[in-house]
């Protein structure tokens, strides 16, 4: 949370349940999204939220999700997050405000969360699976993405192109935000073919150096975004080899927190 009016909203509703709700209040390090700027006025909110009642001060959070680019992008950005969170830190102290738990951190760079000054938590959340983007951004391969969606090719009928039976609705319509930035997902083990194009129900491939494509041929796709690709399912299922070993239901299917 990144306001007081969200904290008293928490402390109204924690006060009238009879519990105590642990928070840690947001400040923006450069993503510009949310989260309170690294002023003076700021520690104002922050002493304002630790004198509501039913509320457990628990500390601070930051997201660094301007931090993609690729490894030598990162070499420059992480020193820049690093100024602006001891600059965080300074404001802080200077208001006597402890900060038990500072919370951060993403996928590109959870790899180098120890490089990230005074950061006691990390939250990479595609790190679960990685994806395309994870990849183009230099933190991983190919070898590391757990998530694939399956597909069949339904047509092969156009010269040079073959389309699956997999588009946004199944894919996400999330563009690529690293690397060249483009296409909409990878073809597992076929370099040679490009999905370039996606309608709601088939991703369009354009078929490269040569290669062939037969109607019917199953493929895997590293979508370029897991996280709203896996909340467009209803289950997963987890694949040993060629064995499904277990499926899981997508609990969070469809909902918006």
């Amino acid at each position: 949370m990144d306001t007081l009016a969200h904290a008293q909203g928490i402390s109204r509703g924690a006060k009238a349940a009879g519990v105590e709700v642990g928070i840690r209040l947001e400040f923006d390090t450069g993503l510009r999204r949310c989260g309170l700027p690294l002023e003076e006025q700021a520690m104002d909110v922050a002493r304002r939220v630790r004198a509501l009642p039913n509320i457990r001060w628990e500390g601070i959070s930051v997201y660094p999700g301007h931090i993609m680019g690729n490894r030598k992008i990162r070499e420059q950005d992480i020193p820049r997050e690093n100024e602006r969170l001891d600059r965080l830190y300074s404001l802080l102290d200077g208001a006597g405000i402890p900060y038990p738990l500072v919370s951060g951190g993403n996928t590109p760079a959870a790899y180098l969360s120890h490089q990230f000054h005074g950061v006691t938590e990390i939250r990479p959340g595609t790190y679960v699976f990685n994806d395309r983007n994870t990849v183009d951004a230099e933190s991983v391969t190919y070898a590391d993405c757990a998530a694939t969606v399956l597909t069949t090719v339904v047509s092969t009928s156009v010269a040079g192109r073959a389309i699956i039976d997999a588009g946004s609705k199944t894919l996400s319509a999330d563009a690529l935000l690293s690397g060249e930035k483009k296409y909409h997902g990878y073809i597992q083990d076929h370099p040679e073919y490009i999905l370039e194009g996606l309608s709601e129900e088939h991703g369009h491939i354009a078929i490269t150096n040569g290669a062939s494509i037969h109607l019917g041929d199953r493929l895997r796709v590293v979508p370029n975004h897991v996280c709203p690709c896996i909340n467009l399912h209803d289950q997963v299922y987890l694949v040993s080899g060629e064995k499904v070993v277990d499926r899981w239901k997508v609990a969070g299917r469809g909902k918006v927190a």
